[in-house]
């Protein structure tokens, strides 16, 4: 997860990456009392997707192509 947002915030304006972090702060210490009594096939699951998920942030954000600003006076 702490990747998963490392990897998605480089594309975000200030104002989003803070609210992440904050979100960063609580969301480990949620996640583990949520997912504690679920059977392991659900962090499998999940580990797997979030994987999956960095893998495809990584090649969007690497593929992007940012439009060149338009020049003044046309």
């Amino acid at each position: 997860m702490f990747l998963q947002q490392r990897v998605s915030q480089k594309a975000q304006s200030a104002a989003q990456q803070e609210g992440l972090a904050k979100m960063m702060q609580f969301f480990p210490i949620f996640i583990i009392v949520m997912l504690w009594s679920l059977p392991s096939g659900v962090m499998l699951y999940w580990f797997t997707s979030t994987l999956i998920s960095i893998v495809q942030q990584f090649f969007i954000i690497r593929r992007r192509v940012l439009p060149s600003p338009a020049k003044a006076g046309k």
